[in-house]
């Protein structure tokens, strides 16, 4: 049975906490247990569909026993897993912030231009594609309603907020403590870092214009911060 899984979202601290569940993670399960990108698979291989056969190939995994997952991994794909796995965690980030980051992460390094400068066609298609990419992760669409979507951010154990990443870590190393009957310290390094918002080109004019394009993955994470206010999810 899979004891943990992390559903990494693209652009919310995920590769660093990947690494620190990793550190954390290595300390009570042997290294063939444990899936991450990078380790014994190259890094654009994760626990997807797509993948999955490659990953059961690997003679350096202990497949049907894998305990830990850190990766890319959709809510859905894997339903039986999802639903027997003992612990789920994930990370949010406010989500205009995280498609601004996005775009300078993954695109600019190739076209150089900026996201306020792209013709409108490729700026729509781009906006359209990863408007409501945490919601897409969390397999959350525009017709899931209030109590679907609350359902669904229930079964997660720990919902982090990137924002409060710090805060969040205390609570999240203290339940991972409790839950696996151990004491060992989460130590997070910042990876991955994106441009500075200083150095994006009217980055506040970005925002506006982008907001119309995260409206489901806005409520979501507004969602999130008011059930977590009310000690209805952690």
């Amino acid at each position: 049975m899979t004891e943990f899984i992390f559903f990494h979202i693209e652009k919310c601290g995920g590769t660093s906490l990947r690494q620190a569940l990793y550190e954390y993670f290595i300390q009570i399960y042997s290294e063939n247990m444990i899936f991450i990108p990078g380790k014994f698979v190259g890094m654009g291989t994760n626990y997807l569909p797509r993948h999955i056969e490659n990953i059961k190939k690997n003679s350096k995994y202990d497949f049907p026993n894998i305990k830990v997952i850190l990766s890319h991994i959709r809510f859905n794909s894997f339903p039986n897993l999802t639903k027997s796995c003992n612990f789920k965690f994930t990370c949010i980030r406010e989500p205009i912030s995280r498609i601004i980051s996005h775009y300078y992460f993954f695109n600019f390094p190739d076209n150089n231009i900026e996201l306020i400068d792209l013709d409108q066609k490729n700026f729509e298609k781009f906006a359209i594609n990863h408007g409501s990419h945490i919601s897409s992760c969390l397999d959350i669409t525009d017709e899931s309603d209030i109590n679907e979507i609350d359902k669904r951010l229930k079964e997660f154990n720990y919902i982090s907020i990137l924002e409060n990443i710090e805060d969040n870590l205390v609570t999240l190393n203290e339940l991972l403590n409790n839950k696996f009957g151990e004491k060992i310290v989460l130590n997070i390094k910042k990876t991955n870092v994106g441009k500075k918002k200083k150095n994006i080109k009217d980055y506040k004019k970005l925002k506006i214009i982008l907001k119309k394009y995260c409206t489901l993955d806005k409520f979501i994470y507004n969602r999130i911060i008011t059930l977590k206010s009310k000690n209805i999810i952690k």
